[in-house]
């Protein structure tokens, strides 16, 4: 990728008027997507080996891992939670409950989660991801009794993280933007209704991977302006420089679901431990 960090970016006054022509975005590598994609088919293989003493192999593979399984590999379980277990809070993201389910989540981050990683990159998408999914852990511990598990507070959050890439864009991308930022309220609006309609779906920790989403896409998404390079005759479309440090905003996040863990602790419903 070319580095225009010398280029000259263009004030509002000096840019030229909008043309017919495109210009590319930039974009990176979304290896890390790969390699979630690979690990969470490759979990739940484990997951129903783990069930076959207690379940037929077609029950596990199509109907989901046994309670056992799931509890012994990480599944949320707010009793061991609250008896210090906090890793608790990040496993679920990588396991699933049934073939459904699996796919369903599979299918959503290989096509958010590459479009994420693309704009902002492996670190910032890495973080978005992880903490998201421990949020939405967060807040079904703090509401929930359940037993859960599951990547979609963290795919709930890429979708959060980029409807706010939409918005800090909004001017440069246009009527495309809002476009897109509009299919993704929808979206939205659809899976929060769903979650609230169908048993068995734990809103709670989708909409705390949302709120996480939202959060951490204000503060670390890519915002573009227009540079002529010193090198080629045209423009070039170009990131400005972050605000705020990527590890800086991981730290900060990561203590605020620390507190509110801490916080939530003599308040959360124990429920059952399956």
């Amino acid at each position: 990728m070319q580095d225009f960090s010398t280029a000259d970016t263009l004030t509002e006054e000096q840019a030229p008027a909008p043309s017919d022509r495109s210009l590319p975005l930039p974009v990176h590598s979304a290896w890390l997507t790969r390699v979630l994609l690979v690990a969470n088919v490759l979990i739940y293989v484990l997951l129903t080996w783990a069930s076959l003493p207690e379940q037929e192999l077609y029950e596990s593979v199509v109907g989901g891992a046994s309670g056992d399984a799931l509890v012994s590999l990480g599944a949320k379980v707010n009793y061991f939670i609250v008896e210090g277990q906090y890793w608790r809070l990040l496993t679920p993201v990588f396991l699933h409950i049934g073939l459904v389910h699996l796919l369903f989540n599979e299918y959503a981050l290989s096509i958010f989660g590459r479009q994420l990683e693309n704009l902002f990159g492996t670190a910032r998408f890495a973080v978005i991801y992880l903490l998201a999914g421990i949020a939405g852990n967060v807040a079904s511990f703090a509401f929930s009794p359940a037993l859960s598990a599951g990547a979609s507070g963290a795919i709930f959050g890429i979708i959060g993280a980029m409807a706010m890439f939409f918005v800090r864009n909004r001017d440069l991308l246009g009527e495309m933007g809002h476009q897109q930022f509009r299919s993704l309220l929808g979206l939205i609006a659809i899976n929060i209704f769903l979650g609230f309609s169908l048993p068995g779906i734990d809103n709670f920790g989708h909409m705390g991977g949302l709120a996480a989403g939202l959060a951490l896409g204000a503060l670390l998404s890519p915002t573009y302006t227009l540079a002529q390079s010193p090198i080629l005759p045209h423009l070039q479309v170009v990131e400005r420089s972050q605000a705020v440090p990527t590890a800086l905003v991981a730290l900060f996040a990561f203590a605020l679901l620390c507190a509110a863990t801490y916080l939530t602790l003599p308040l959360a419903p124990v429920g059952p431990l399956r």
